[in-house]
């Protein structure tokens, strides 16, 4: 089913898959769209909090948090905000309770082309078994650089498919034809496209990451996407401006001219991201370049 970006492909699984009252699990740090449509739907979310440098799952926590009410598991690979690129082994592990408990799977891939170092990118409708049970949900804006032209898709089992495509109907009658025809031309770029992409972002990534360890953040560094949350907390007991995230980020702007966001926006309990920002780094270098340079003579 093609929409109005994979927003709009999200909108319509929502409306396809849930009624008001029933549950899915979370994973935070999350997208705030994610929890949000979810809420605006009458969903009630359960959060499983990722922890460490890696972003780790406990699985036992998602089986606790698992109930009669619960539809469907909701996943972000690579993933907003903090890069995490769920591993085949987590992936069967998904899997093998969704199938346990019957549920759906909710995969956001919107940045399946964008992994670092040894992370890759795995589909869970491509594990064996996994389709039947898979929403994917993907797009176009990120991977060919047209943010803003809202163009997605999703792909879902035939039942729910239909249903799928019936509400986006209603809700946009179709994703604007012109970017349709733009997007068939973007499909036959080579594929060093994708091999200078990534050069370029894995370069962008070590400037940031290395900019803001050097004034006193930790970086969990991204496996996937273009976004580093990272953690001020050691940075607030030295440096005045530095109490919360909302602080913080008037700080930075005031005193560096570089925005974030702050970090509770990710997390369902808001004092969970109290030391949290997000950096975008998918920027034109010499504007990157300026950011990191105004960070270190603000704070290095």
């Amino acid at each position: 089913m093609v929409s109005v970006g994979s927003t709009g492909a999200f909108v319509s699984t929502m409306f396809a898959l849930f009624e008001q009252g029933d549950e899915a699990i979370l994973f935070e740090p999350f997208y705030g769209y994610h929890r949000n449509l979810l809420a605006l739907m009458g969903v009630i979310t359960k959060t499983i909090t990722m922890r460490g440098l890696n972003w780790e799952v406990d699985f036992g926590e998602v089986r606790a948090a698992l109930s009669p009410k619960t539809k469907a598991i909701v996943i972000n690979t690579p993933g907003n905000p903090c890069g995490k690129v769920w591993t085949h082994a987590e992936l069967e592990e998904i899997l093998a309770l969704a199938e346990a408990y019957d549920l759906y799977v909710i995969t956001d891939e919107i940045y399946e082309y964008m992994t670092y170092d040894d992370h890759e990118h795995v589909s869970l409708a491509s594990l064996p078994g996994a389709y039947e049970r898979t929403i994917t949900l993907s797009g176009f804006s990120k991977t060919y650089n047209m943010t803003g032209w809202r163009l997605g898709y999703a792909l879902a089992p035939e039942p729910l498919v239909e249903k799928m495509g019936l509400l986006n109907d209603l809700f946009y009658i179709c994703a604007p034809a012109p970017l349709q025809y733009g997007l068939a031309e973007a499909f036959m770029m080579p594929d060093d496209y994708f091999t200078r992409m990534m050069a370029d972002y894995t370069r962008k990534r070590k400037r940031m990451g290395e900019t803001l360890e050097a004034i006193g953040f930790k970086v969990p560094w991204p496996q996937g996407a273009y976004y580093i949350l990272a953690n001020f907390e050691d940075l607030s007991q030295k440096v005045v401006g530095f109490s919360d995230d909302r602080t913080a980020c008037e700080t930075l702007v005031t005193r560096a001219k570089v925005a974030s966001v702050p970090g509770n926006s990710f997390f369902h309990h808001p004092e969970d991201g109290r030391y949290y920002l997000r950096f975008c780094f998918a920027k034109e270098w010499h504007v990157l370049e300026e950011a990191c340079e105004n960070l270190l003579r603000a704070f290095g």
